[in-house]
């Protein structure tokens, strides 16, 4: 998971992810709560698109993460879910 700040260069990071093997990497933008998951696709970390309600689901953990209004982050597992 990396957290953006601002001019932290997040998104040059995403080769170091590759070469370690990370099946998926979630950034998520701490002011507005934008998610975005790049999920491994042979050798390369690509984005994943939003399912039909707008979630973005993880495998590697089973969980699927959306931003809704406040701006805040749900987070949905098999029996549950939650906000922050």
């Amino acid at each position: 998971m990396e957290i953006q700040s601002e001019d932290d260069g997040t998104y040059d990071k995403i080769p170091f992810y590759e070469a370690v093997g990370a099946r998926e990497l979630l950034v998520v933008d701490p002011e507005t709560r934008a998610i975005g998951l790049y999920v491994r696709r042979g050798e390369r970390l690509s984005a994943a698109p939003p399912d039909d309600d707008g979630g973005l689901r993880s495998v590697a953990i089973g969980v699927t993460f959306a931003t809704v209004a406040g701006p805040k982050v749900r987070v949905a597992w098999p029996g549950g879910e939650g906000e922050a």
